[in-house]
């Protein structure tokens, strides 16, 4: 378990049970991408991009400690300050993300309703022009000769293939029933 902190002139590397820390002399940029820390397996690297160019001859800073202590409490408050506007950056992030992704759900969702009632709208027309072709317009009666679509086999609004008219119909047996259907205003009856 490793504890890492670097700030502007303070640096810290905490490994039970060894322990770095460094007031620096001159300031660097802890964000900086090539401000980084490496572990290897006997070994911990820092690399620190200062703030300032140039050469540094001592990286310590000098000073008393009670100068140093403030100087060090002063970059603590400030590396404590940027991590809690990062967090608060990364959280702003992800709510944003979330955000997006309900407003593009929520637009997917919309979008399937419409398909469903435009494909639903077309099959109540669809089935109501049908259901209107049936009538005569003059009279408003129901047309007996109206031109349907072919029918599959087994289908349950096909007109059944029995006789039409009382001269094609067989006689009654006295062992049978006798089944009663009408299909297009026609009165149908079979013998079981």
């Amino acid at each position: 378990n490793m504890d890492v902190l670097l700030s502007d002139v303070y640096v810290k590397v905490n490994c039970h049970p060894a322990m770095f820390d460094a007031d620096l002399l001159h300031e660097i940029d802890p964000d900086h991408p090539k401000t980084r820390c490496r572990v290897g397996a006997d070994k911990v690297t820092l690399s620190l991009k200062k703030k300032e160019p140039g050469l540094w001859e001592e990286f310590r800073a000098k000073g008393t400690k009670a100068d140093l202590r403030e100087r060090r409490q002063f970059a603590l408050d400030s590396a404590t300050a940027r991590e809690k506007a990062r967090l608060e950056k990364r959280d702003e992030w992800r709510q944003e993300l979330l955000k997006n992704g309900e407003t593009h759900q929520w637009r997917l969702d919309q979008e399937n309703r419409e398909q469903i009632d435009k494909w639903q709208k077309e099959e109540k027309d669809k089935w109501e022009d049908s259901i209107l072709a049936s009538f005569d317009e003059e009279t408003g009666d129901l047309q007996e000769n109206m031109d349907r679509a072919p029918m599959a086999d087994g289908d349950l609004d096909a007109p059944d293939e029995g006789p039409k008219t009382k001269e094609e119909m067989p006689a009654p047996s006295t062992n049978q029933t006798r089944k009663v259907t009408i299909t297009s205003g026609a009165m149908v009856a079979s013998d079981n």
